[in-house]
């Protein structure tokens, strides 16, 4: 064997097989502790932004959670994440209801009727603050979004089913045309 290939010929086999099985050469190995420099490098950026949002890999997973089950778009993931965040850390003295009603749909599992008053820890709307875990498997674009999200003044957000998308609000005022503009819409 030279050149670094290894070719194997099986007995006992009624036709011929032939395989090459290539051994790895330094500039393989280089390859390879390139490629594992970088993942590193990716790995600390990550843990580096967790740590600026407040949170720990758990609490991320379940953020990237809330903007994959709210959003109704890729692109509106990263305003979704400024909205959450916002309510998290930007509302002033007291903390913020995040009003999600995904988190009250996987507590109860009725899509149909969204129970604010429900007695549930996964209530947004009685408890501050995020829910106690994920409450669903955040794809990849939601959980980029909770790593690095828009920077709005964005509070609030209200879906318009007649464009498939979110109008976003940064004063309860705004939230309040927005909900009137979709209203006089149907």
């Amino acid at each position: 064997c030279t050149g670094g290939n290894h070719i194997i010929q099986p007995k006992d086999v009624v036709a011929p097989l032939r395989c090459v099985i290539r051994l790895a050469t330094a500039q393989d190995e280089k390859t390879i502790a390139e490629n594992r420099a970088k993942e590193k490098k990716a790995y600390d950026v990550c843990l580096q932004k967790i740590a600026e949002h407040q949170l720990d890999l758990r609490k991320l997973i379940t953020v990237a959670s809330l903007i994959e089950e709210e959003s109704a778009s890729a692109k509106e993931s990263y305003k979704i994440a400024s909205v959450i965040y916002n309510r998290l850390y930007n509302w002033g003295d007291n903390p913020a209801f995040l009003n999600i009603d995904a988190a009250i749909i996987y507590a109860t599992g009725d899509a149909e009727n969204i129970d604010t008053g429900i007695d549930s820890p996964y209530n947004t709307y009685i408890n501050t603050g995020l829910v106690p875990g994920p409450i669903s498997n955040p794809g990849r674009n939601s959980l980029d979004a909770a790593l690095d999200p828009n920077s709005t003044n964005y509070y609030y957000y209200v879906y318009n089913p007649y464009a498939g998308e979110h109008l976003f609000a940064g004063s309860l005022y705004e939230q309040e045309q927005n909900i009137n503009y979709i209203n006089s819409l149907g």
